[in-house]
């Protein structure tokens, strides 16, 4: 696994991170358009220059992904979103994307 830059994945891959969040977070997003939507909308994002979205990649697969965006002046970060495919959870990749995008904020 790698952990990689969101802007530098395919649209296929744009589209298993969407898959994601329809998957386990249908709340937010219960359709794919939404969830594709939404991750266009982060990753084009001009006003939050300074937001940074991470991916874990197995071979091809997109199989987690998170994303900061700083909030009151750039002193602290939001969170937004931490998911992980549902069959790779347990496995210590939130806590991999984490580690990655805390060091990145630094």
């Amino acid at each position: 696994m790698k952990i990689v830059n969101m802007n530098t994945l395919s649209e296929s891959q744009l589209t298993q991170a969407a898959q994601m969040l329809t998957d386990e977070l249908p709340l937010g997003w219960p359709i794919l358009a939404d969830a594709m939507e939404e991750v266009s909308m982060l990753l084009n994002d001009e006003d939050e220059p300074d937001a940074l979205f991470l991916a874990a990649v197995e071979d091809s697969d997109v199989i987690g992904w998170c994303g900061i965006m700083p909030e009151y002046d750039g002193k602290v970060f939001e969170l937004h979103p931490l998911v992980v495919r549902h069959d790779q959870q347990g496995k210590g990749i939130g806590r991999k994307l984490l580690a990655a995008i805390e060091e990145a904020a630094l």
